[in-house]
């Protein structure tokens, strides 16, 4: 499962449904289309950062927290990547997305918050118990334990069948890809094991005045 972090207040506003685009200066990748993304909070947030908070604060359209509840350093929330919409650059929409793309893209807080170059689409948005872990700029992969964490999340929700599946999916394709990495690790132990035994065979055979190589 992927993820992407978000400095606060934005990821907050993401968190609870207000703000349906994430503007990125990049399009995300078509194999991301349809797929679930999880939302981190950043740690930071600079001078501009409280700057954006007071003035969502004065925005009576606006539901804000308090800055010191503001969850950071932590994933907060799933949701899927409907498509992306650009006012330069055109626009993509995952696979049966259409009906919801064209909702969210004509509705008046997508427009609100779009500022481009790329609006990554996202559909309903899921909050989960906080989990903290250290995000990173641009696409990144969760660890397997923060994965598994977030579908238990999803799970007791119970609003998000098919969240789930499709979690369930791209978690077991993510164990079967490291089952076998651990396995051709496996395997190349094993004829390291092998060479450097005959190798200490040839070894023990020539202090004894033996041919290795001839056969008994």
């Amino acid at each position: 499962m992927k993820a992407i972090s978000v400095r606060q207040p934005w990821a907050y506003l993401i968190e609870t449904g207000q703000k349906p685009v994430e503007n990125r200066t990049w399009k995300p990748p078509a194999s991301m289309l349809g797929e679930l993304i999880c939302i981190h909070a950043s740690a930071g947030m600079d001078r501009d950062d409280r700057e954006c908070y007071d003035d969502l604060c004065d925005d009576d359209e606006v539901r804000m927290l308090p800055v010191k509840d503001l969850t950071r350093g932590s994933i907060v929330a799933v949701t899927k990547l409907v498509g992306w919409w650009s006012r330069d650059y055109g626009h993509a929409c995952a696979p049966n997305h259409e009906e919801e793309f064209k909702r969210i893209t004509a509705g008046k807080t997508f427009e609100k918050f779009y500022c481009g170059d790329y609006g990554w689409v996202l559909g309903r948005v899921v909050p989960v118990e906080p989990v903290p872990v250290k995000g990173a700029l641009g696409l990144w992969t969760v660890p397997s334990w923060v994965h598994a964490k977030v579908l238990r999340d999803l799970a007791k929700t119970r609003l998000e069948k098919g969240l789930v599946l499709d979690g369930l999916h791209s978690l077991k394709a993510a164990l079967l890809s490291a089952q076998s990495a651990v396995q051709a690790a496996a395997a190349a132990a094993a004829e390291t094991e092998r060479r450097m035994s005959e190798a200490a065979a040839k070894k023990w055979a020539t202090g004894l005045g033996l041919d290795p190589l001839k056969k008994v």
